[in-house]
């Protein structure tokens, strides 16, 4: 799993690609975070949410995905260090990112994985494009002809928005 996230001139952006390597299944990833959250975390933390939209990418890809995930080795990669490690601890001084770590896990207790949490460079991550409204560079790297929307059920969005 490689996730991405980018905060441009108000534009959160989010951006996956998923490499299975045991089925050999291959997805790309792209959208923006709903922007209530956007509005929510600015309450919070103000104007610089990277940190906030690099976890709700691991976030909804992990809800989009719990089903194929479940009972399985992961690793995710990366290029936030807020995020990777807030999710490496469990834990977050920030109450935002505190609410969208308890979420990550959440979908442990129903559909539980083996995760390793790893850095990779922004340069080398994949999904930077998909983040950006750029999926093409990814699926031609992948040979894949179509892009998948980021979900964003209205429960975990309002799960979200409450907490």
């Amino acid at each position: 799993m490689f996730t991405d996230g980018c905060w441009e001139n108000k534009h959160a952006g989010l951006g996956a690609v998923m490499v299975d390597t045991a089925t050999g299944e291959k997805k790309v990833f792209s959208g923006e975070v709903p922007s209530a959250l956007l509005r929510r975390w600015e309450q919070l933390v103000g104007e610089q949410l990277i940190c906030q939209i690099e976890l709700y990418a691991m976030v909804a890809l992990r809800w989009m995905l719990k089903d194929t995930l479940a009972n399985r080795r992961t690793i995710w990669w990366v290029d936030n260090e807020a995020a990777r490690f807030s999710v490496i601890k469990g834990q977050s001084p920030s109450p935002a990112m505190r609410w969208l770590v308890r979420e990550f896990y959440n979908f442990e207790v129903e559909a539980p994985t083996f995760s390793w949490v790893e850095r990779v460079p922004s340069y080398s991550n994949i999904a930077d494009g998909p983040s950006r409204a750029k999926p093409e560079e990814a699926m031609q790297l992948l040979a894949i002809s179509n892009c998948s929307a980021f979900e964003h059920p209205p429960e975990l969005v309002a799960c979200l928005l409450n907490a």
